[in-house]
């Protein structure tokens, strides 16, 4: 794929491609990060030297995987990080803009890349991150409502009780806070402990 000529590059592209349509295929490149990277390290040259000779036949295939990659869930976290700028910076504007197919694979994939409001939901419920649910507080109003009688002292609900809390409970409930918001902000990695890769198994070998 990345030596030859432009033909044999596009061939061999291709074939790439079908492994990726098939869920098998791509499953068994995703399943380690070594496959993955190996995948995407040689997609990614091709696109540097597309740069500089550029082939709307290659560039389509090219894309076409690239897209295939984004629709598995931990490929399309890497992606984020790995996707060759010049996939993102319109620099095959001219290159495609005959290739309506090309430019609906690629605006999808960049879509895929951006939406990140599934997977920041997910990531939360399999991390099991804490969230702190505002009190809301009760007022006397809320208590004794205009009109009313006035409740019996002594009963437990006078508005002038007023219960306190202790320095060091107010500190320890404040650290707690902190903790959570470090943990919710924290970037999601694929290859963290929740929704890691597994290490490459030995002896695996390519579906038939």
């Amino acid at each position: 794929m990345e030596t030859g000529s432009e033909l044999s590059k596009t061939v061999a592209t291709f074939i790439v491609q079908k492994i990726l349509l098939d869920d098998l295929g791509l499953n068994y490149i995703c399943s380690t990060s070594e496959r993955f990277y190996a995948v995407s390290a040689v997609l990614s040259g091709m696109v540097a030297k597309l740069q500089e000779h550029p082939s709307v036949r290659l560039l389509k295939h090219i894309v076409r995987c690239y897209l295939r990659l984004s629709e598995h869930p931990k490929a399309r976290e890497a992606l984020r990080s790995c996707l060759p700028e010049a996939l993102t910076d319109q620099s095959f504007g001219e290159v495609i803009k005959t290739e309506e197919a090309v430019q609906r694979w690629l605006a999808s994939l960049l879509k895929n890349l951006s939406d990140k409001s599934n997977a920041t939901l997910g990531g939360s419920a399999a991390t099991g991150v804490a969230t702190t649910a505002t009190a809301t507080p009760i007022t006397p109003a809320a208590i004794n409502p205009v009109g009313t009688a006035p409740l019996p002292v002594g009963s437990g609900l006078n508005p002038t009780t007023t219960t306190t809390t202790s320095p060091t409970t107010q500190q320890q409930q404040q650290q707690q806070q902190q903790q959570n918001v470090l943990k919710t902000n924290a970037p999601q990695n694929p290859f963290s402990a929740q929704g890691t890769w597994q290490n490459t198994p030995t002896n695996n070998n390519p579906p038939s």
